[in-house]
Protein backbone atom coordinates (compact mmCIF):
# COMPACT_ATOMS: atom_id res chain seq x y z
CA UNK A 1 0.00 0.00 0.00
CA UNK A 2 0.96 3.45 -1.24
CA UNK A 3 2.13 5.83 1.94
CA UNK A 4 0.19 8.97 2.09
CA UNK A 5 1.86 12.15 2.64
CA UNK A 6 0.09 15.27 4.21
CA UNK A 7 1.18 18.75 4.29
CA UNK A 8 0.03 21.15 6.72
CA UNK A 9 1.10 24.29 8.20
CA UNK A 10 1.50 24.75 12.30
CA UNK A 11 2.70 27.45 14.91
CA UNK A 12 5.89 27.93 14.41
CA UNK A 13 6.50 27.27 18.10
CA UNK A 14 4.93 24.30 17.87
CA UNK A 15 1.23 24.87 19.72
CA UNK A 16 -1.79 22.94 18.12
CA UNK A 17 -2.62 26.41 15.65
CA UNK A 18 -3.78 25.13 12.08
CA UNK A 19 -5.44 27.25 9.25
CA UNK A 20 -8.63 26.85 8.32
CA UNK A 21 -9.08 24.39 4.98
CA UNK A 22 -10.09 27.44 3.01
CA UNK A 23 -6.94 28.91 3.48
CA UNK A 24 -5.42 25.69 2.57
CA UNK A 25 -7.54 25.72 -0.88
CA UNK A 26 -6.82 29.13 -1.38
CA UNK A 27 -2.80 28.40 -1.39
CA UNK A 28 -3.33 25.22 -3.38
CA UNK A 29 -5.17 27.20 -5.97
CA UNK A 30 -2.21 29.94 -6.47
CA UNK A 31 1.04 27.24 -6.30
CA UNK A 32 -1.16 23.99 -7.65
CA UNK A 33 0.48 21.42 -5.24
CA UNK A 34 1.39 20.45 -2.46
CA UNK A 35 5.28 20.45 -3.29
CA UNK A 36 5.55 24.23 -4.37
CA UNK A 37 3.62 25.66 -0.88
CA UNK A 38 5.35 28.29 0.73
CA UNK A 39 7.56 26.46 3.88
CA UNK A 40 6.48 29.03 6.17
CA UNK A 41 3.66 31.72 6.10
CA UNK A 42 3.33 35.14 7.77
CA UNK A 43 -0.10 36.44 8.03
CA UNK A 44 -2.54 38.23 9.93
CA UNK A 45 -5.11 36.25 11.99
CA UNK A 46 -9.35 37.20 11.58
CA UNK A 47 -10.54 34.58 13.38
CA UNK A 48 -9.76 31.81 15.67
CA UNK A 49 -11.65 29.42 16.68
CA UNK A 50 -10.86 26.85 19.73
CA UNK A 51 -11.99 22.94 20.78
CA UNK A 52 -10.35 19.71 21.99
CA UNK A 53 -8.93 16.93 19.17
CA UNK A 54 -11.75 14.15 18.69
CA UNK A 55 -11.73 11.10 16.49
CA UNK A 56 -14.43 12.54 14.26
CA UNK A 57 -12.44 15.54 13.69
CA UNK A 58 -9.18 13.20 12.76
CA UNK A 59 -11.20 11.33 10.29
CA UNK A 60 -12.47 14.51 8.64
CA UNK A 61 -9.19 16.47 9.18
CA UNK A 62 -6.47 14.24 7.73
CA UNK A 63 -3.36 16.72 7.88
CA UNK A 64 -4.79 17.02 11.71
CA UNK A 65 -4.06 13.09 12.66
CA UNK A 66 -1.14 13.34 14.29
CA UNK A 67 -2.54 15.04 17.01
CA UNK A 68 -4.09 13.28 19.97
CA UNK A 69 -7.46 12.91 20.80
CA UNK A 70 -8.69 15.34 23.78
CA UNK A 71 -5.70 17.85 22.87
CA UNK A 72 -6.63 21.61 22.66
CA UNK A 73 -6.46 22.92 18.96
CA UNK A 74 -6.70 26.25 17.16
CA UNK A 75 -7.84 26.80 13.46
CA UNK A 76 -7.31 30.21 12.64
CA UNK A 77 -8.55 32.51 9.26
CA UNK A 78 -5.90 33.84 8.12
CA UNK A 79 -5.66 37.10 5.78
CA UNK A 80 -3.83 35.64 2.63
CA UNK A 81 -4.10 38.20 0.06
CA UNK A 82 -0.36 39.54 0.43
CA UNK A 83 0.78 35.56 -0.71
CA UNK A 84 -1.89 34.28 -3.20
CA UNK A 85 -2.53 37.25 -5.55
CA UNK A 86 -5.82 38.91 -6.67
CA UNK A 87 -6.67 36.23 -9.22
CA UNK A 88 -6.94 33.53 -5.79
CA UNK A 89 -8.46 36.48 -4.23
CA UNK A 90 -11.22 36.88 -7.10
CA UNK A 91 -11.73 32.88 -7.11
CA UNK A 92 -12.54 32.53 -3.44
CA UNK A 93 -14.32 35.90 -3.03
CA UNK A 94 -17.91 34.87 -2.21
CA UNK A 95 -16.28 32.62 0.59
CA UNK A 96 -14.50 35.39 2.00
CA UNK A 97 -17.36 37.57 2.13
CA UNK A 98 -19.57 34.91 3.67
CA UNK A 99 -16.56 34.39 6.22
CA UNK A 100 -16.19 38.16 6.74
CA UNK A 101 -20.15 38.37 7.33
CA UNK A 102 -19.73 35.32 9.67
CA UNK A 103 -17.22 37.35 11.56
CA UNK A 104 -19.08 40.12 11.89
CA UNK A 105 -22.29 39.04 13.08
CA UNK A 106 -20.62 36.84 15.67
CA UNK A 107 -18.84 40.22 16.99
CA UNK A 108 -22.10 41.95 17.08
CA UNK A 109 -23.41 38.86 18.98
CA UNK A 110 -20.83 38.79 21.49
CA UNK A 111 -20.95 42.57 22.02
CA UNK A 112 -24.56 42.30 22.66
CA UNK A 113 -23.77 39.76 25.61
CA UNK A 114 -21.45 41.61 27.08
CA UNK A 115 -23.57 44.47 27.66
CA UNK A 116 -26.13 42.41 28.93
CA UNK A 117 -23.70 41.26 31.32
CA UNK A 118 -22.76 44.63 32.45
CA UNK A 119 -26.52 46.07 32.93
Amino acid sequence: EPVQTYYFYQASQGQNIFPLSLNFKMLMHRFGSEENLPPVIRAKILEKDSSAMTEELKERLKYMRHVPVSSSIDVVELDLSHIVGKETMEAFKDQLKARKRQRERKNKAEKVREQRIRR
